[in-house]
């Protein structure tokens, strides 16, 4: 498959990490990659890019951009912390399930 400007997708990589968006080839220090934009949820934000070496790839499913960007945001708490700040909006906790660790005398700890 060919990829072009208006590729969207699902990129899976070794380590069980995924990220969405619009894919394309490029050469990136003689080697070819996969370069993911990773479109932030916000309006106005740039996208994150990220550029994937062909070895690191498990699996890429093609999809529509409202696929990519639902499985985006339904994963947003998956992605390193620094990608997640730029790509999630801010004080969605619906989006990003994410707390501080509890301590271990907490009483909400079962």
């Amino acid at each position: 498959m060919a990829l072009n400007e208006e590729t969207w997708a699902i990129v899976e990589t070794m380590g069980h990490q995924m990220v969405c968006g619009r894919v394309r080839e490029e050469q990136l220090a003689g080697a070819p990659m996969l370069l993911v934009e990773i479109e932030p949820a916000t309006e106005g934000g740039a996208p994150v890019v990220q550029w994937i070496g062909s070895g690191a790839i498990y699996r890429v499913t093609p999809c529509t951009e409202s696929v990519a960007r639902k499985t985006m945001a339904d994963n947003a708490w998956a992605l390193p912390a620094h990608v997640r700040r730029l790509v999630a909006p801010a004080g969605d906790d619906d989006v990003i399930p994410w707390r501080e660790p509890l301590a271990l005398d907490s009483p909400e700890v079962p």
